[in-house]
């Protein structure tokens, strides 16, 4: 009896020194009565508690597993397998944290793996998505929403999270429901929650003039470029942002996801680079910069790499001769060396390539994608020359050859492919894509061109009927106008507005 009382006072005098954070004392009086075999499942479970503390996963894990091994304790195997994810999470193994939740039986700890498992699932798919689009595979996140949907949100955050899924899978029906049922929570977020669910719950009830405010916005601060494209429409346009322009695009900063710079060049721009500082305040907003890659300075440099912000290279060909004639005043050697400048984003997967596809270079392709995978480019989006008239869209003498695309995509690459010429294939492409919904575009972003004019996407142009006009027009007005009300409506009514529909850009991992 001695001995049980004396093991016993050692194990629980070691668990107080243990809850006041004195972990090496701890551990000296674990280490004194380890050797009672009675406590000895319990030892291994403190242990693996201090250590995790203690930030020493590698030892924390080791005595979890031990644990999971010789226990009987169900509620304590269980939050062992919590906290043994929360370590795969920090150490950036995300599929295993993931089916480590997957596999437990979590009916005793169903609050807390509710909490970790959304968790998880945020930090695996949140960062692909750029306000209604997504970068990943659409199979996985189908999967992914079968385990979310049945987890009840906790905040706002997780409340848009599974909006947002829900919606970008078009559950219009469980979106509305979902948001309708955890109201309170909508209520109590920060600005940029609050609005960003209000936009999924209007997404989702195919409202038309809307009380949530724009997620994304691609901005041009001005025409201004430093060279002249062959196929460019902005050459003897000029025009850029107004003091009155760029103080109402901030009333928006709170709300807004992404922003996407381009031009013009937006690199010579001194309002984009007063603009883009200003815009890091706001944390929830996700960066894209579009650029020709030829006016790289120091300050560019130095805002890209330490905000880990995407820049998109726009190259048409990867020969020099051809690429200098396409990209007049441009020199490809000058490219190649602002590239490697920006390495340090190529290792985070931030560098992008953006190709203008014509009859001149569309038997490149296979040589594009050869130099982004040399070069590190996580992405290559190929674009369609277009004009107003689809007819006229410089591609149809080689329309055989792009019938083929996507087989010689998947032969020869190892990036990420957004093949949005495959809209060029199929008048009804895009009631393919968006059969089961409808295009989100002009509920979630602005687009403000070269020219001053104001669209929901550039692509969305070919709807037009009217332009807006920013020197003119604020964006609220704009924003709920009769022309852009009417918009939505028809869209819901068609799914998409036309088969230049940037719903219709579907992004393949091959």
């Amino acid at each position: 009896m001695k001995k049980n009382i004396q093991s016993y006072e050692i194990f629980e005098l070691a668990k107080k020194y243990s809850s006041e954070k004195k972990f090496n004392l701890a551990l000296q009086y674990f280490t004194k009565c380890s050797k009672f075999k009675e406590f000895k499942a319990d030892i291994i479970f403190e242990k693996a508690k201090i250590f995790y503390e203690l930030n020493e996963l590698q030892k924390s894990s080791r005595y979890f597993f031990k644990y999971i091994n010789i226990s009987s304790n169900q509620l304590l195997k269980s939050n062992s397998i919590i906290i043994l994810s929360k370590i795969y999470k920090l150490k950036n193994k995300i599929d295993k944290a993931m089916a480590l939740l997957d596999s437990m039986d979590k009916k005793l700890v169903k609050s807390e793996w509710e909490r970790e498992r959304l968790d998880i699932s945020y930090y695996k798919f949140n960062d692909l998505f750029r306000v209604h689009e997504f970068s990943g595979k659409k199979t996985d996140l189908i999967k992914e929403f079968e385990v979310i949907q049945t987890i009840t949100p906790n905040n706002g955050k997780d409340l848009f999270y599974i909006s947002r899924i829900s919606n970008y899978l078009h559950n219009y029906e469980f979106t509305e429901k979902l948001i309708k049922e955890n109201i309170k929570l909508m209520n109590k977020a920060d600005a940029f929650y609050k609005n960003a669910i209000l936009n999924e719950l209007e997404i989702s009830t195919k409202t038309v003039v809307l009380k949530s405010k724009p997620r994304g916005l691609w901005i041009a601060a001005s025409s201004k470029c430093n060279i002249s494209c062959i196929m460019c429409f902005s050459k003897d346009i000029k025009w850029e942002l107004t003091d009155k322009n760029i103080e109402d695009i901030y009333s928006y900063m709170p709300y807004l996801e992404h922003i996407v710079w381009w031009g013009g060049e937006p690199t010579i721009s001194k309002k984009f680079y007063e603009m883009i500082n200003y815009s890091l305040q706001y944390k929830h907003i996700k960066h894209t910069v579009v650029t020709n890659g030829q006016y790289m300075p120091e300050k560019f440099i130095d805002i890209v790499i330490n905000n880990s912000i995407e820049v998109a290279f726009s190259i048409d060909s990867v020969d020099k001769k051809k690429y200098e004639e396409i990209r007049k005043g441009a020199s490809f050697d000058k490219l190649i060396e602002n590239i490697i400048k920006l390495y340090p984003l190529a290792k985070k997967k931030l560098l992008k390539i953006n190709s203008v596809i014509a009859d001149y270079n569309v038997k490149e392709i296979n040589e594009i994608l050869k130099f982004a995978k040399k070069w590190s480019f996580r992405t290559v989006s190929f674009r369609p020359m277009i004009s107003k008239n689809i007819t006229n869209n410089m591609l149809q003498p080689t329309f055989k050859y792009l019938m083929n695309m996507n087989k010689m995509l998947k032969a020869k690459s190892k990036v990420e492919v957004n093949n949005s010429i495959q809209i060029l294939l199929d008048k009804d492409c895009n009631k393919n894509c968006a059969s089961k919904g409808f295009c989100h575009t002009p509920w979630c972003y602005l687009t403000i061109r070269f020219d001053g004019k104001i669209f929901p996407d550039n692509l969305c142009s070919y709807y037009m009927k009217e332009t807006f006009d920013l020197t003119n027009t604020n964006y609220l007005k704009y924003w709920n106008s009769k022309y852009i009300s009417n918009f939505r409506q028809y869209i819901i009514d068609n799914q998409s507005c036309s088969p230049m529909c940037p719903q219709a850009n579907i992004l393949e991992k091959i």
